[in-house]
């Protein structure tokens, strides 16, 4: 059993999920999150194992964020926001309140959900994108206004978790 524990700061939910069966493998039961100094995150935050919070990071009161996800840089998350298990929330993001973000899904750098939206599983949001009404699983959407442009992926970079 490895006694240390662990943090994996890797940004795409695949490579951390990989990471994670290997440790398990290897013995490893405990992984800690890393949350920087510089994030403002509320009192009523809540955290599961493994959660990665970069530099700059704010987040809405009544958040919760699910194992393994990993908010980036400057990412602004609204208030009751959820983050599903090995999320990726990249550089800059700004989430309105009561958004949604499936298992394994990866918002890129700079994208806008309005409230109240919701991102599916395994789905991807192309950098820049301003994303206005739900996005179903699996599915890429870019643009302002997002629109679906493939359904069917099986994540970001085609690795699902």
């Amino acid at each position: 059993m490895l006694a240390h524990p662990m943090v994996f700061a890797l940004f795409t939910p695949g490579h951390r999920k990989f990471a994670l069966d290997q440790a398990r493998g290897l013995g490893a039961t405990r992984f800690y999150s890393l949350i920087d100094p510089t994030a403002i995150t509320p009192s009523s935050l809540k955290t599961s194992e493994g959660v990665f919070i970069n530099c700059a990071v704010t987040i809405g009161g009544m958040s919760s964020l699910g194992a393994f996800s990993f908010i980036n840089r400057s990412a602004s998350l609204g208030h009751h926001c959820t983050v599903g298990e090995f999320a990726s929330i990249g550089p800059g993001v700004v989430t309105g309140g009561f958004v949604s973000v499936g298992r394994g899904s990866v918002i890129g750098t700079g994208a806008v959900i309005l409230p109240g939206v919701s991102i599916g599983a395994n789905a991807v949001v192309a950098a820049g994108s301003v994303v206005t009404r739900d996005v179903g699983d699996n599915c890429l959407v870019m643009g302002n206004p997002a629109v679906v442009k493939r359904e069917g992926i099986a994540g970001y970079n085609e690795v699902g978790v």
